[in-house]
């Protein structure tokens, strides 16, 4: 929806950028590098759920919990089927 909402049907570099900085914050196995990108786009909450589960690879998704044990992201919501984190020194989601 992203592409749509910023560029319509013409071509959008910059949204395809973002589409792929996305894709890449949840897929890198590297916390350094998704910090790095969530900060870029002044992220204050990361969502993972069923989607995201099936869409990107267990390897990706295992560095949010290292994120979380290192203070980089705290899970603000939690149950069986999905996990809201929030950026740590993003906004006031936080705290």
């Amino acid at each position: 929806h992203q592409r749509q909402q910023r560029c319509g049907v013409e071509p959008c570099p910059a949204g395809d950028a973002r589409i792929r900085d996305v894709d890449r914050i949840y897929s890198t196995t590297d916390p350094q590098e998704a910090l790095r990108l969530l900060r870029k786009y002044g992220v204050e909450y990361l969502y993972v759920g069923e989607t995201e589960r099936l869409y990107y690879a267990e390897e990706g998704l295992e560095k949010l919990a290292r994120m979380e044990e290192a203070g980089e992201l705290v899970a603000v919501y939690r149950n069986t089927e999905a996990t809201v984190y929030a950026v740590a020194g993003q906004g006031d989601s936080a705290r």
